[in-house]
């Protein structure tokens, strides 16, 4: 049986809901165009900073009950009181390698004989993330690469060493130790690769949460 997780919630095992039907709506892009009289078409600055942003995306799921009519109304209730307006991380079942994560709304509730239907819909960010986080971890003694592959979303990763190491990306270098989180240090989309080096032996991490459309 698929099922949705709003949170710590599982819609069958906490709410006593079955889920009969779910839409995953697309982000769709934010667009800037111009429209210059006299010319043609449009002037298209969609991605005047470098790369396309995306609006928020819809989630729809759809569920029916089984619990004896009488309970309907407590049971909306309950929902209600534990769901909506909240922000939360979702999770879905048939997908559970990636969370989405919005803002849900408990719609209506609706009777037909002995069977209660409700819908609820979250306004989620754009990407989905995965559930955990992505590591990669070295001992450094002289030089080490670590190439991070990610996903589609730019992410800055936490990086942690035992001792005094220095990371280069691309031309950019720092000396550290301890854990930094350095925002010129941005992964992109695809192979990401840092350069250590150290005159000791020390231990690297680099976590970093990967997303995708």
């Amino acid at each position: 049986m698929n099922t949705v997780t709003f949170g710590t919630y599982d819609s069958y095992e906490d709410l006593n809901l079955i889920l009969t039907s779910k839409t995953i709506g697309a982000a769709n892009v934010k667009t800037t165009t111009v429209d210059v009289p006299g010319a043609d078409s449009e002037l298209d600055y969609t991605e005047y900073f470098g790369e396309v942003y995306y609006k928020n995306r819809t989630l729809t799921f759809e569920f029916s009950t089984a619990i004896n009519p009488s309970g309907f109304q407590d049971l909306y209730s309950e929902i209600q009181g534990l769901l909506h307006g909240k922000r939360m991380n979702i999770y879905l079942s048939d997908d559970d390698e990636y969370c989405y994560c919005g803002r849900v709304s408990v719609n209506e509730w609706k009777s037909n004989k002995r069977i209660g239907n409700i819908v609820i819909e979250v306004n989620a960010n754009p990407y989905k993330s995965k559930r955990n986080l992505t590591v990669q971890s070295a001992t450094v003694t002289a030089s080490t690469l670590i190439n991070c592959m990610n996903l589609q979303k730019k992410v800055v990763p936490k990086i942690t060493s035992s001792g005094e190491v220095t990371v280069a990306f691309g031309t950019y270098q720092r000396t550290f130790s301890g854990s930094i989180t350095d925002p010129n240090i941005l992964f992109r989309e695809g192979s990401n690769v840092l350069t250590f080096t150290s005159t000791a032996s020390v231990n690297v991490t680099v976590e970093y949460q990967e997303a995708r459309l």
